[in-house]
């Protein structure tokens, strides 16, 4: 229950978090998403060459934004962080949760959390983990499923964690079973690339 709690923590402070005054300017990409943070300040807008990106201080890790803002979204709080961002084949989420040591429950918790919306998924194999070019780097594990909608569509879900220090963090891709592979392989790269951004924190860097 303990990762459940964080989430709906992160939530609802996101929730209650600032709201932009009707009368004021159009926000950019990056100034509307933030608007679901409980603190704007915990975050650095990064956003250059029309790619909205934007880092939390508190674990380092940088959310990266598509170019559709309705597929954009974020909720943070000094508990963590919730981002997703989505394409016309692909949706993907990224969260951090601040947890120095999450135990077989709250991992199954996370996975079962994320795979939520997919009942009856299959765990499906033909799949290869990418290896992390620094040695020091945490080990993550990648979980693989062919699921369907309501609707009968055939879906690929992709569920990847890794501990990282006093961060715990969880990814989700959705796509379509014909991008699998390519959606598959990115995702290693993002999520080593996020285990990278909270070890650089840690680091002080």
């Amino acid at each position: 229950m303990r990762l459940a709690a964080i989430t709906a923590g992160v939530l609802l402070a996101a929730a209650t978090g600032p709201v932009r005054a009707a009368d004021a300017p159009p926000a950019s990409e990056g100034q509307r998403l933030l608007q679901g943070a409980a603190d704007p300040g915990d975050f650095t807008d990064l956003t250059a060459g029309g790619l909205t990106s934007l880092k939390h201080k508190p674990s380092g890790l940088i959310c990266l934004f598509g170019a559709e803002s309705r597929g954009n979204n974020l909720h943070a709080s000094p508990g963590g962080l919730i981002c997703e961002t989505a394409s016309a084949t692909e949706i993907d989420t990224l969260d951090a949760f601040h947890m120095p040591k999450a135990s077989e429950a709250d991992i199954e918790e996370a996975v079962g959390r994320a795979m939520g919306p997919f009942k009856g998924a299959q765990a499906v194999g033909g799949f290869t983990d990418a290896r992390s070019d620094r040695p020091s780097a945490p080990p993550h594990t990648s979980r693989r499923f062919a699921a369907a909608t309501g609707t009968g569509e055939q879906l690929f879900v992709r569920v990847a964690y890794s501990q990282v220090g006093d961060w715990f963090i969880l990814q989700r891709v959705v796509s379509t079973i014909a991008s699998a592979q390519a959606a598959d392989l990115d995702g290693e790269r993002r999520l080593l690339a996020a285990i990278g951004q909270v070890m650089d924190r840690q680091a002080g860097r």
